[in-house]
């Protein structure tokens, strides 16, 4: 996530992820993008991105998930917690608040070359704490 031009250099940046998961084959999956850039290029991580000017946490989120997969795939979206810890990210400071996102069975979303599916109980190495917030999001 790169810091948007014109932000105060000294304050965190502020994201919204989304631990999205639905059951597939019979098996309770998580929505993970392939990650581009640096840090920790090629690894799997949370849909998300920086909050943007005068959005909502929640209108943020669902811009992020626009990108990543159709929103109205999500039935279901709900705040779970937000991360602040100082060492959770390489570099600059980076504040994030996840969502849990769930998708009814049966449904089928178009999703990007660079996004798929993981099982939860087997997922991938994933991006700073993304692992452990999808985690998190099944406890719920």
């Amino acid at each position: 996530m790169s810091r948007k031009p014109g932000q105060d250099p000294t304050r965190p940046l502020h994201v919204t992820l989304a631990a999205v998961l639905q059951v597939r084959s019979g098996r309770l999956q998580a929505l993970l993008w392939q990650r581009a850039r640096e840090p920790l290029a090629g690894t799997w991580a949370l849909p998300g991105g920086v909050l943007g000017e005068g959005e909502s946490l929640e209108e943020s989120i669902r811009r992020q998930l626009a990108a990543k997969v159709d929103v109205r795939d999500v039935a279901h979206l709900e705040q779970l917690a937000t991360y602040g810890d100082p060492g959770r990210t390489p570099g600059e400071r980076e504040l994030a608040t996840a969502y849990l996102g769930l998708v009814p069975l049966g449904v089928d979303p178009d999703v990007p070359p660079d996004t798929a599916w993981h099982p939860v109980d087997d997922l991938p190495d994933t991006a700073f704490d993304h692992g452990a917030i999808v985690l998190a999001a099944c406890k719920r």
